[in-house]
């Protein structure tokens, strides 16, 4: 399972999706996508395998919402792959 964790201004994602066979697993497929675009867009950015890490600031708050809408969706849809929550409980980036 992903794991993932978010905040003002940052997202924190851990593990596998386990979907899938490695090569062939559609979840892990759509978060990586998520991820490394995000990456480009953001200043402070960390990706290694099976770990995202990032921080924004405000001139990124549109790619982060963007990036979080889609991980919000892939945890509503394949929930036993990919968990997100908020820090502190509110839902806000």
């Amino acid at each position: 399972m992903i794991r993932g964790a978010y905040g003002p201004g940052w997202l924190r994602l851990r593990g596998h999706a386990g979907y899938g066979p490695p090569g062939q697993d559609i979840v892990c497929a759509a978060v990586t996508i998520l991820a490394e675009t995000l990456a480009q867009l953001t200043p402070e950015a960390r990706l290694g395998p099976g770990e995202a890490e990032f921080a924004w600031g405000p001139e990124n708050q549109g790619a982060a919402e963007f990036a979080l809408t889609g991980l919000r969706r892939l945890a509503a849809d394949y929930p036993q792959c990919l968990r997100l929550v908020s820090a502190g409980g509110a839902d806000t980036v």
